[in-house]
């Protein structure tokens, strides 16, 4: 870039006078026309101007056309199109109801933190070694001549240049550099040259791109001159982002006498905006991902929104450029909003026929969603056909689909009607057919077509770039939200933003009302002498949302545990808003949720609040809804102990207290007496000692006030989603600990009841699950090829045999499939099915066998904890393994949804908060890499070991990147591997490092949750922690003697004081933690207890006495189906011990199930006839 800069100072004037006489050489040719001409040879040679005034803009802005409506005085049905083929466009938007059904909930990872707060920023501080070039002097300052769309009047773009030849003999080459005028990409080709000639036909024949790019009579010379200088000037705008990233080191140069440079040569506000588009538009095209240049240019808007601290202070021209910015991100918005076009029918409907054909366009988009009003209603043969084409034979849509009746109505309740997508800017409405009016006896309403624009092109030209609003438009409010509040809390904002949730057809509703919900929850502190300006706000705009919400709810009645779609959630949360900063309590006319959703905001803020803080009370109990302390006060509970602001974890340990202390077996807190629950011994207080009973009983009282009014408002406060952290369903997210245990069972189980029903076993045989056949014989044949162990292991088995099954069929809570063990006599009824998780378990965690786990690095270094732990493989990203995660996903809802089914993976605790949208920190990195842990913080803290920054370059040779968990490095940045870790950079590249390794698993995560989604509602797995999901799915991994013992019954003649009973328990004390996990597994084919008594239920271990001759040399007899185990009366401990290790080593076949089923799996072929 500095090359070219050189370049361009010391030719640049010449080029542009050189072709500026050639121009006016060419009078004759006005601007912005195309000449072709014909050379000697024959070839056509377009030449194509890039002045600014050459170019046809129409703004994109325009986004509704001229419309107009014939309508005939017989038949009013038929809608005529004007003379131009426009379509009826309603000016103002009317209400529209949507017919196709509700779309299903984003995946968490759909909502990531870069739809909110912009794309990461993956620039570095430059190296300290990169040698500083001398600052330029005022009158070399470029950036007034590179605000201009093209500053030279150029009309050529590529250049043509020889290579070298590789060898003596080797054939010499030309290569030719192009720039796409769109985008100002640069494009490189390589041509032989054997027998390319100078003449631009000749080159025209080797480089067919010549015909489109340019070239005429007047010499390669003023070609490659030309394009020279326009190249140069694209590479000075990238250096010149890349200065501008760099706001210290502007200051610095301000500041420095010897420096030619200040501030006020950067130009106006306008110039520096402009500057920005055309380098935003330079960069891919426009895109907002895998781009240095864009990345160094949303550093520099951060930078400009993070400016004015108290070491760089901002010239003039850069603190007017954020207002700008947020004028241009509304722009942004509101050509989303005009974003629309309809055609519609009077209503009620009136005529006999449908006739015409019409164009739904709005201009610029990238693809169009065409939506049916609900209400729509047609009959006879009339129908509406979509297409692509003006004539018609290019089909994408219609409705009604299929024969009608010509006596019925047909609506979209008869004829369902799905949106579909239509590429491009523009699709033809044709209506056809006639309507037997006579025949019905009601009126029809008609119809009510919309077309929703779903992006945009990027704009043609540079002009167009200009006047076009940068696409990441709700990034930059999000930054100015968090740096710049003040730009952002005007009037004309909000009522942009209000205008926005309220436009029906408006593709980002969820944005606008998340960014409206933060800025209601600023602070309220301003600058001295200021008033704030959302008191001028018309916040009744924000109250008739509440229509909205009881629409959606009168139309889509709610299911137990059921949840709102995440924008109705939004809206539910912006009217409480709007209702605390009005300072007005609900009214008895206003809805029922209102005062409940008003009372938990208020609530979460108490909750949240650890410290102090300016921006809150002094007195924190005001915080709380004053119906609450009424309350609390008329249970003679003293509120007044509520001033000390308690952590999160405080109250966390709260609950655990009282679940052991006043739960019960169930743990049911939400009823129980507050004043019951008493003081904690001081061994086993932790972080409650020192708290009075009085203190304790008024916090665990104000956690049941909470609870219940969580219960009663659960599908209008909860949204699942952690990444939008400011909004009020995040911040249950993140109380997820103090909501009390039998909530979250009560709201766990409706769901589960909604999605499966229990089922009595007369329904159950009338709908049996699918069976799938197993073979363990071939599965454990040994095999050197991957893919083969790979295929007939029992998960690929298993995952080829149920994919082809529509999930539907396999929510079921007693088992979601029947299994046949090949060769085997078993007959499944739960024995065989819970084997088959267990052997899933001991495969996924067999690297030998599947790709999809890795032991932790812990583990294979023989370091830190979680030695035996598994992490995702990061590698596995094919289609084919993203897959098999997807099912592993499913194999963890069956777990979770039936009480017998385990999964006892032993997976690092980063995959379980992945599941639980809880995010993870160093101690999540440690607990699976700790050997990088500690190099991170010695890195981190080198200061404290005695080394300065003369000491660093000679101790550390790291670069920016990390060893993943499967010895594969990676950058941690863009460019990563050639940048080296300084004494400056070294906490960023720290920082960089942890985030990549917590993350490096997040694609094969994302799978696994959705495979669980297509079971299970995963919205509601934010409700536990990670360790109580790992708790539901895998079970306790610890085998408990005294659990078992206390759910073990005894056969009729057995009494469990008989020596050989005792015998057993003492065997079973003495077992290992392995050998207890093998035991569970050789008499209940699963190898952890069920994590709670709930989950216990009625079950429990049988033990029978196997009455023989000679005990001792027997071994015992278990039956897996059904939990139980015939004990045979060993004379002593050790032959007990001897014959029970035997018996769980070595019989793992299930074959003694001597019914007509088992007989028959037992003489199933188990020849391998498609073994590979």
């Amino acid at each position: 870039a500095n090359s070219a800069a050189l370049w361009l100072l010391d030719h640049g004037a010449s080029a542009e006078e050189e072709v500026e006489a050639e121009n006016a050489a060419q009078e004759e040719v006005s601007d912005g026309a195309e000449f072709v001409g014909l050379d000697d040879d024959g070839v056509a040679i377009r030449t194509v101007s890039f002045k600014p005034q050459a170019v046809g803009a129409v703004s994109l802005l325009s986004l509704r056309t001229t419309r107009e409506q014939q309508t005939s005085s017989v038949d009013v049905g038929r809608l005529d199109s004007c003379s131009r083929g426009e379509a009826l466009l309603l000016e103002d938007e009317e209400e529209f109801l949507s017919a196709a059904p509700p779309p299903a909930n984003p995946m968490p990872n759909e909502l990531g933190p870069q739809t909110l707060s912009g794309p990461p920023s993956q620039s570095i501080t430059p190296p300290a070694h990169v040698p500083i070039f001398t600052p330029i002097s005022p009158e070399e300052c470029l950036v007034g001549r590179l605000m201009r769309p093209m500053p030279l009047t150029a009309n050529r773009n590529c250049v043509v240049s020889a290579l070298g030849s590789a060898g003596p003999h080797a054939e010499r080459e030309v290569r030719l550099c192009s720039r796409v005028p769109e985008t100002d990409v640069v494009q490189i080709s390589v041509r032989r040259i054997s027998h390319c000639q100078r003449a631009e036909a000749s080159l025209a024949t080797r480089f067919p791109e010549l015909r489109h790019l340019g070239a005429n009579s007047s010499g390669l010379s003023a070609v490659s001159g030309a394009a020279h200088t326009m190249l140069a000037i694209l590479l000075v705008r990238q250096a010149i982002l890349c200065l501008l990233s760099d706001m210290n080191g502007l200051q610095r140069s301000h500041e420095d006498s010897q420096s030619a440079f200040n501030l006020g040569q950067l130009g106006r506000p306008r110039e520096l905006l402009d500057l920005l588009k055309l380098a935003y538009h330079s960069s891919v095209g426009g895109g907002t991902t895998g781009s240095v240049a864009f990345a160094r240019l949303w550093d520099m808007m951060q930078g400009l929104m993070k400016g004015d601290s108290d070491t760089l202070q901002l010239p003039a021209p850069f603190k007017a450029l954020p207002v700008l910015l947020r004028d241009d991100a509304l722009s942004h918005l509101r050509r989303e909003i005009r974003g629309t076009a309809m055609l519609q029918s009077p209503h009620p409907l009136k005529g006999s026929k449908m006739q015409g054909k019409h164009r739904l366009q709005v201009a610029g988009a990238m693809a169009l969603l065409v939506q049916l009003d609900s209400r729509s209603e047609l009959s006879g043969s009339a129908c509406i056909v979509f297409t692509e084409d003006e004539d018609g034979h290019q089909r994408c849509g219609g409705w009604p689909d299929g024969a009608n009746d010509g006596n019925k109505i047909c609506n979209t309740s008869t004829n369902r009607w799905l949106d579909f997508h239509v590429r491009g800017d523009t699709v033809w409405a044709h209506l056809e057919g006639e309507i037997n009016a006579g025949k019905v006896k009601k009126q029809l309403w008609g119809f009510r077509v919309r077309v929703v624009a779903e992006g945009w092109m990027p704009p043609a030209g540079e002009v167009q770039a200009l006047e076009t609003p940068l696409a990441f438009g709700w990034q930059l409010l999000q930054l100015l939200c968090e740096h710049r509040p003040l730009e952002l809390l005007t009037r004309h904002t909000f009522l942009t933003l209000a205008r926005y949730v309220h436009s029906s057809s408006a593709p980002h509703r969820t944005l606008a009302a998340s960014l409206l919900i933060r800025m209601l929850k600023l602070p309220n502190e301003l600058p001295a002498g200021a008033s704030n300006p959302r008191d001028t706000w018309p916040l009744h705009h924000i109250l008739s949302l509440s229509h909205y919400v009881d629409v959606y709810c009168k139309a889509y009645p709610l299911k137990p545990s059921e949840l709102l779609p995440l924008d109705i959630t939004l809206y539910a949360e912006l009217v409480a808003h709007a209702q605390m900063r009005l300072d007005k309590p609900p009214s008895a006319s206003d809805a029922s949720w209102i005062g409940g959703v008003v009372e938990l905001c208020s609530a979460t803020g108490f909750f949240l609040r650890t410290l102090p803080q300016a921006s809150t009370p002094a007195d924190p109990i005001r915080e709380l809804p004053t119906r609450w302390l009424g309350l609390l006060q008329d249970a003679d509970l003293d509120v007044m102990l509520l001033q000390e602001v308690w952590p999160v974890g405080m109250y966390a340990a709260l609950i655990r207290h009282a679940a052991k202390s006043v739960g019960g077996p169930k743990c049911e807190l939400l009823d129980v007496s507050a004043l019951s629950l008493p003081v904690p011994l001081p061994e086993r207080a932790g972080s409650l000692v020192g708290q009075s009973a009085s203190a304790l009983q008024v916090r665990f009282a104000l956690l049941q006030l909470f609870n219940r009014r969580l219960r009663d408002n659960f599908a209008f406060v909860y949204s699942g989603y952690s990444h939008y952290w400011h909004t009020l369903g995040a911040e249950l997210c993140r109380l997820r600990e103090l909501i009390l245990p039998d909530m979250k069972l009560a709201l766990w189980s409706a769901a589960l009841d909604a999605v499966a029903p229990e089922r009595t076993t007369a329904e159950i045989n009338a709908d049996p699950p699918p069976t799938v056949m197993i073979n363990r014989h071939r599965a454990a044949k040994e095999r050197v090829d991957r893919r083969a162990k790979e295929k007939h292991s029992v998960f690929g088995q298993l995952h080829t045999q149920l994919r082809s099954i529509d999930a539907s069929k396999l929510k079921r809570r007693e088992r979601a499939f029947k299994v046949k063990f090949a060769g085997e006599a078993a007959d499944d009824h739960g024995g065989p099915y819970r084997e088959v998780f267990t052997v899933l378990s001991s495969e996924l965690e067999d690297e030998n066998t599947l790709a999809l786990l890795l032991r932790s690095p812990n583990g294979q270094q023989n370091l830190g904890s979680n030695r035996d732990k598994y992490v995702l493989n990061p590698a596995s990203t094919s289609t084919e393994m993203l897959g098999a995660y997807e099912f592993v996903g499913m194999l963890i809802a069956f777990a979770l949804m039936q009480k017998e089914t385990t999964l006892s993976l032993n997976l690092c605790s980063v995959f379980w908060k992945q599941m639980v949208q809880q995010p993870a920190d160093s101690s999540d990195l440690a607990a699976f890499d700790e050997m990088v842990c500690q190099s991170l913080r010695k890195i981190e803290n080198i200061e404290e070991e005695g080394v300065d920054e003369e000491m660093f370059s000679d101790l550390i040779f790291d670069h920016f990147t990390a060893q993943l968990s499967n010895g594969i490095e990676a950058e941690v940045c863009e460019g990563g591997a050639d940048i080296p870790v300084t004494w400056s950079n070294r906490r960023e590249y720290c920082e960089l490092v942890r985030q990549m390794r917590l993350a490096e698993s997040r694609s094969q995560a994302a799978a696994v949750l959705f495979g669980i989604s297509r079971i299970l509602p995963t919205r509601l797995l934010p409700l536990f922690s990670d360790q109580q999901l790992e708790l539901m799915a895998c079970g306790a991994p610890d085998i408990d003697i005294d659990v078992l013992r206390r759910h073990t019954r005894y056969g009729v003649t057995v009494d469990s004081n008989d020596k050989h009973i005792k015998i057993l328990w003492e065997v079973l004390e003495a077992f290992s933690p392995q050998q207890r996990s093998l035991f569970l597994s050789f008499i209940w084919s699963r190898n952890r207890l069920p994590p709670t008594e709930e989950d216990w239920g009625t079950l429990c271990m049988k033990v029978h006495t196997l009455e023989c001759a000679q005990p001792d040399g027997h071994l015992p007899v278990t039956h897996t189906c059904f939990f139980s185990i015939e004990w045979p009366r060993y004379s002593s401990v050790d032959i007990a011990k001897a014959k029970l290790v035997y018996a769980i080593t070595n019989c793992t076949d299930i074959d003694a199930d001597h019914t007509a089923e088992g007989r028959a799996n037992m003489a199933m072929d188990m020849a391998e006839d498609d073994d590979r």
